[in-house]
């Protein structure tokens, strides 16, 4: 089965390189990766007056271009598939053929410079880096790694957060990410950002365990380590904000955080470095008193999660009595019992009998009957026994009767 529809011919069509090609086809424009398409095409109008050239002075990426221009970006985010659709209510003084062009021209330049990553939204070129690297693109192979390590150095928030999203650490090494971490200077630039430090921290435990003692001491070094990890530690995740299962799965993540970051405090506690005991004895009490907030014992006990769902069924689906009230021919009794009074369905017309009838409105039978035998229908009433009670097979009869 093909994931999307064929058969559509494309209005324009143009090969950015042997394995990028742009098509435009029903009015949007569609990037093909080797054949296949890959990725729908959606605008990002920055309409920049002279006056405001100086505010984007200090911009390296695109994605900090749309940032400083956010009440104004009409669509930032990519889609797939057969639905994908602009957002409606956009009024642009461009064709879908002009605007096929300028995607051309982007993609033409994000070519030729070698995949740079900042010329593109990091929402389109990762994911397009990667699928160019998997179809064998040579040039891909050699920058994508490399344009995952400079993003992360350049530190930017909205790009970090997304890479420790979707999962790109897992491209390195635990050496190469030593490395990165020892070149970049990445982690002092994410200190003042508690909650993408904390999603940065939370990654490096989950990728590279073996690196977390390393990390943490990394942080302890800094002139306001205590602040920076007291920050981590006690940030509200507010779980009252998500519904359903929401908050177990937010606290249940939280909880596993904070306990393996206790155990690395402990590991450096071990070592006997007295210049940061201190402020490694502070985060412990942080980290219990948090905890202890959270109920992690109970979270992290899945045996106990079990037995809490498993008694919130005997308090609110039995009537609120005890399970154990019940022995197991009370239970049979109840089971019949309910049985008796579900509604059933006709075995004659198969219309639905309602709770404590024997007797069927539709058809005149009578349960009875089938033990006397002679039953016949009303006389407007025509269809074979065990119909299921379905329309489309009666057929009415004159009633002789009452002409």
């Amino acid at each position: 089965m093909r994931r999307y529809f064929q058969g559509i011919e494309p209005t324009l069509e143009k090969e950015i390189n042997q394995y990028i090609t742009l098509k435009l086809e029903d009015g949007k424009t569609f990037i093909y990766v080797n054949g296949r398409r890959f990725i729908q095409c959606i605008r990002l109008v920055l309409n920049i007056q002279k006056d405001d050239i100086p505010l984007y002075d200090e911009i390296e990426s695109i994605d900090e271009a749309a940032k400083v221009y956010n009440n104004h970006v009409y669509q930032n985010r990519i889609v797939r598939g057969p639905m994908a659709a602009p957002v409606p209510n956009q009024s642009h003084d461009i064709t879908p053929e002009e605007e096929f062009w300028g995607h051309c021209s982007n993609l033409q330049a994000w070519v030729e410079n070698d995949y740079d990553t900042r010329i593109l939204m990091s929402n389109i070129s990762f994911p397009l880096l990667r699928a160019l690297s998997k179809a064998g693109d040579p040039v891909a192979n050699r920058v994508y790694k490399e344009e995952i390590a400079l993003r992360l150095e350049g530190g930017y928030p909205s790009v970090v957060q997304y890479i420790l999203a979707q999962g790109y650490l897992g491209e390195f090494s635990p050496d190469e990410f030593e490395t990165i971490l020892a070149s970049t200077g990445l982690i002092e630039k994410l200190s003042s950002k508690s909650k993408v430090l904390t999603s940065f921290l939370s990654a490096c435990f989950r990728k590279f365990p073996t690196l977390s003692e390393k990390i943490i001491l990394q942080i302890l070094n800094f002139p306001n380590s205590e602040d920076i990890l007291l920050s981590i530690i006690k940030r509200d995740i507010s779980p009252h904000k998500s519904l359903g299962f929401l908050p177990y799965f937010t606290q249940s993540n939280a909880t596993l955080f904070l306990t393996h970051l206790k155990n690395v405090f402990v590991s450096l506690l071990q070592q006997g470095n007295e210049d940061i005991r201190e402020k490694i004895l502070n985060c412990v009490h942080a980290i219990e008193e948090q905890l202890s907030k959270y109920d992690g014992n109970s979270i992290l006990d899945r045996r106990s999660l079990y037995n809490d769902r498993f008694q919130f069924i005997k308090n609110h689906m039995i009537n609120n009595n005890a399970l154990e009230q019940f022995d197991g021919e009370q239970i049979k009794a109840k089971a019949l019992q309910a049985k008796n009074i579900m509604p059933s369905r006709c075995k004659y017309c198969g219309k639905v009998i309602p709770k404590d009838e024997d007797f069927c409105e539709w058809c005149g039978h009578n349960k009875d009957d089938d033990d006397k035998g002679g039953f016949f229908p009303y006389p407007f009433i025509f269809k074979p026994p065990g119909g299921g009670g379905s329309m489309k097979a009666v057929a009415v009869i004159r009633n002789k009767s009452a002409t």
